[in-house]
């Protein structure tokens, strides 16, 4: 009977083993399985592993692609050429490494690659997942020179895709009607939360490398009063554009970090703005856009048109000591330059907004003022003026060529129906849900 027993045991185990055997693969072998499910980030043209294999024989390659809009489906080889490998087949048996190049200009709508390797009719699956994050990079960065110049570069050029697209969404989708259409797969919303994400850690590996001494002396100060300016404004405007969003004040921010309430984004706003002065007030710079963005945040934060006294006096503040019609700082007021740079307009006509219930006589001067300085006649009150008149006066002129880069902020808040209906901010980017489940869809939104 034990001898039975033995028999049978060798034989279940001789039977698993030959199972085992089965399935592996017959005529490839890996060497690093790890590398068949890879992750691409934003703007890298290479992925992070090669896949390196041994065949019995010769062996070819395909490509497929899923796109964004069907993340399962896949798509015919010819129809993008974001992956190119090197080699892509192999006329006999023998060790292979083969590197997979990525064409960023071309990834728009991919999702992901499935690359095949074929040999002998038996296939290898790679997947290639393409991510519009940013690479988590590492905290060598900081002292890497060519980084640091490449990141120095692109705050020189001033991130002007970003604030194009800002302009944009704030010049279509500024009305609930205007809105109707849109939907969390909307291309120009997905470009704009990354875009203005990998400005934003751009900010902050320079700003990183300020603090560690890594940048110093004169160019240091130069180097900060933009990258906070910057920093602070992105958020600024991911906050207006999408409500609650997570706030990346570090470099290697936790790429699945949850949203910030509102005011507490507009509280790191206004932060970064008293920053940006101090830093301009040593380096000799000046950006009017600076103190808007400020006064903005505050009335941003606080979510009612009925704003708070803090808030009025902090408006009427920055008008009286920060801000004036001089936009080139010569003495001289010019309209096309107001018009082509309307931050002081904007700042006179919300502080006048605000203050009509309870200074008129001060926000009527800041009208008149303005009247005047411009030569504009759109922009004068007469003495007998209600509060009410003073603010659909400043509602016309909000809406028209004087808020440029304002609009969507404005029009939530000052057109003449229920101002709840314009804090439906807009759709998170499906992507963006995808990539990070901390992240949740805005009320109203598919």
């Amino acid at each position: 009977m034990k001898v039975i027993k033995l028999l049978l045991c060798l034989f279940v185990t001789v039977l698993a083993s030959g199972c085992e055997e089965d399935t592996g693969y017959k005529y490839f072998e890996v060497k690093n399985e790890s590398a068949l499910n890879q992750t691409v980030y934003a703007g890298e043209t290479q992925a992070p592993m090669a896949i390196e294999f041994t065949t019995s024989g010769a062996w070819t390659s395909n490509i497929e692609y899923s796109t964004n809009a069907s993340a399962t489906a896949r798509a015919d080889v010819r129809s993008s050429g974001w992956i190119t490998l090197d080699p892509s087949s192999g006329k006999s048996a023998g060790d292979y490494l083969v590197n997979i190049y990525i064409d960023p200009d071309k990834g728009d709508d991919v999702y992901m690659a499935i690359i095949s390797f074929i040999c002998n009719g038996e296939v290898i699956e790679v997947r290639i997942k393409n991510s519009r994050s940013l690479n988590p990079g590492s905290s060598e960065d900081i002292n890497d020179p060519e980084k640091i110049a490449a990141a120095k570069e692109k705050l020189d050029a001033g991130f002007s895709s970003v604030e194009e697209a800002f302009l944009e969404l704030d010049n279509d989708y500024s009305t609930p009607k205007s809105r109707e259409p849109l939907n969390s797969r909307f291309k120009i919303l997905e470009d704009f939360w990354y875009d203005s994400y990998a400005a934003i850690n751009t900010c902050n590996l320079l700003i990183e490398a300020c603090e560690q001494d890594v940048i110093t002396g004169d160019e240091r100060d130069k180097v900060l009063v933009k990258a906070n300016r910057y920093r602070g404004m992105f958020h600024f405007y991911l906050s207006t554009i999408f409500g609650d969003v997570p706030i990346r004040s570090s470099y290697l921010s936790d790429l699945k970090s949850p949203r910030s309430l509102k005011k507490e984004v507009m509280d790191f706003v206004i932060n970064e703005m008293y920053q940006t002065v101090d830093y301009m007030n040593s380096s000799n710079y000046y950006y009017d856009d600076v103190y808007l963005i400020r006064t903005l945040a505050v009335v941003l934060k606080d979510e009612t048109i009925a704003v708070g006294e803090d808030t009025r006096n902090y408006l009427r503040d920055i008008i009286n000591n920060e801000i004036s019609l001089d936009v080139n700082r010569d003495g001289r007021v010019e309209v096309q330059e107001c018009k082509d740079y309307p931050v002081p307009v904007q700042c006179n006509l919300l502080s006048a907004y605000f203050w009509a219930d309870y200074d008129l006589d001060y926000s009527k001067e800041r009208l008149n003022y303005m009247a005047e300085e411009l030569n504009d006649s759109s922009f004068k009150v007469e003495a007998s003026d209600i509060a009410e008149k003073i603010r659909e006066k400043v509602e016309i002129l909000l809406l028209s060529d004087w808020d440029k880069g304002m609009k969507y902020f404005v029009n939530r808040f000052m057109l003449d129906c229920d101002w709840k209906d314009f804090l439906m901010v807009l759709p998170v980017p499906m992507a963006v849900m995808e990539e990070n489940e901390n992240i949740t869809q805005n009320v109203g939104w598919y």
